[in-house]
């Protein structure tokens, strides 16, 4: 019965790491995206706002956020 418990286990951990993997690559095809639709003038703005706001310099995420906000 152990080795089927750790069969178990491993498979529960393999789905969660695909479903992690999933997620992040989902994440970083939604800020290209956005970030395409931008333009270069608005990604300056929302950058340069965002690092005074926060006193560093924002992710590419951060900023296709704040224009998904600022768009609706």
């Amino acid at each position: 019965m152990n080795k089927f418990n750790r069969t178990i286990a491993l498979a529960c951990v393999g789905i969660l790491g695909f479903f992690l993997l999933l997620g992040l690559a989902g994440r970083a095809d939604y800020k290209d995206q956005v970030i395409l639709r931008m333009s270069q003038e608005e990604y300056d703005a929302i950058k340069q706002d965002l690092t005074q706001v926060n006193g560093c310099e924002p992710s590419e995420y951060e900023i296709a956020d704040r224009w998904v906000q600022n768009n609706k």
